[in-house]
């Protein structure tokens, strides 16, 4: 996306939104003036927060985030084990991302920067379920939290569900119980301008309008954006092709009971019963600023 175009964008949006977050099927950290992006936004009272696989998250795009001020970086890093990690993500070299993320959370605390507030995540999978509790005790005491997410179908229309996820989520990938909150706060746009109601949506199968030709405003509130609501609010999910067997609304039950169990682990064998330490006191105090 041209940076005129983006800041055009932003200028629609002034004094309507809180934040905006890069992400999507492509690489935000690559895009060669994502700092002048992420200064727009903050010259505008935007909030940012930047999505990343940390692939090239080496020293100067790290240092080019935490100068440029961004609010919020989330690393996806799945799994503790090369094994794990490079099954997950074909052609990914566990080592080098590795050690990106430790240099990135180095030179933040080298730099005494409170920004950006650095999650890393692993999402839970068959692949991935044992490893949990050592993903928490590798990354917790370094980065500012740590979170395990359920695996997702991007709405279903992902084929290879299978090779990730077990019977179980697949059996309840129609569980679906409340209409999605995002289809009234928030849209996103691609490079192109093209506006689809959610990230979901990565195969442009419910374009809204384009920003070349319509503003924001007008996509917001226009037919087709408004029909996928009311269908919503019905409960006639299956009726948008996107929304038919999404988890937003409809997280599912297998990662409960499982991943509590090893955080549950985690926290008794970090912090004994007894005086809370003033480790365990500082986490809970974090707050993103």
């Amino acid at each position: 996306m041209e940076l005129d175009f983006f800041k055009d964008i932003i200028d629609q949006c002034r004094g309507y939104i809180n934040i905006v977050r890069f992400l999507g099927l492509g690489e935000p950290i690559l895009h060669p003036e994502l700092n002048k992006m992420i200064q727009y936004c903050r010259d505008n009272g935007v909030a940012t927060r930047v999505f990343t696989n940390a692939n090239t998250l080496n020293q100067t795009k790290g240092e080019m985030l935490i100068d440029t001020g961004l609010d919020e970086i989330q690393i996806g890093f799945d799994g503790t084990t090369k094994k794990t990690y490079e099954a997950l993500k074909r052609h990914g070299n566990y080592e080098q991302v590795k050690q990106n993320i430790e240099q990135f959370l180095a030179l933040k605390r080298k730099k005494g920067a409170e920004k950006p507030f650095t999650v890393v995540k692993m999402i839970y999978t068959p692949q991935t379920e044992n490893e949990i509790e050592d993903y928490l005790t590798q990354w917790s005491p370094i980065a500012d939290s740590v979170e395990i997410h359920p695996f997702s179908g991007l709405g279903g229309l992902v084929n290879s569900v299978d090779e990730v996820a077990d019977k179980t989520y697949r059996d309840e990938l129609s569980v679906r119980e409340l209409p999605c909150t995002s289809l009234w706060s928030q849209q996103v746009v691609w490079w192109n301008g093209d506006v689809v109601p959610c990230v979901v949506d990565y195969d442009g199968e419910c374009i809204l309008g384009n920003l070349k030709k319509d503003t924001l405003k007008e996509i917001w509130n226009n037919g087709p954006m408004r029909k996928i609501r009311r269908e919503h609010i019905k409960h006639n999910f299956s009726e948008i092709k996107i929304c038919a067997h999404c988890l937003h609304g409809a997280r599912p039950r297998i990662t409960t009971d499982k991943v509590f169990r090893a955080l549950w682990s985690f926290f008794m064998r970090s912090y004994p019963p007894g005086k809370p330490s003033d480790q365990f006191l500082k986490k809970l105090s974090r707050r993103r600023k």
